[in-house]
């Protein structure tokens, strides 16, 4: 909704580097699902709620750009996997 500061800077960052949006995050969604299975995940720690994984992808954009995306990941006791975060981080 844009009120957050922490993802109002990184929606910024998805829009303005990569071209994804509110209007088109199901497209940025599938771009992170289908490049997550090409580099490996590795291991954080527990929060108590479960494993929790950083992934170090990179995405292009709507415009072809690349971007270094950072995605965090949970592995919940129930077997169960969401992501749990995704920012874009500079090399």
């Amino acid at each position: 909704d844009g009120a957050h500061p922490e993802g109002l800077v990184k929606g910024r960052a998805f829009s303005s580097r990569l071209g994804y949006d509110i209007n088109n995050w199901q497209e940025l969604q599938n771009e992170i699902r289908h490049r997550a299975l090409k580099y490996p995940a590795t291991f954080k720690d527990n929060n108590g709620y479960g494993d929790r994984y950083e992934q170090k992808i990179v995405i292009y954009g709507k415009n072809g750009a690349p971007a270094n995306v950072v995605v965090g990941w949970m592995h919940k006791p129930d077997g169960s996997v969401s992501m749990s975060s995704a920012y874009i981080k500079e090399v």
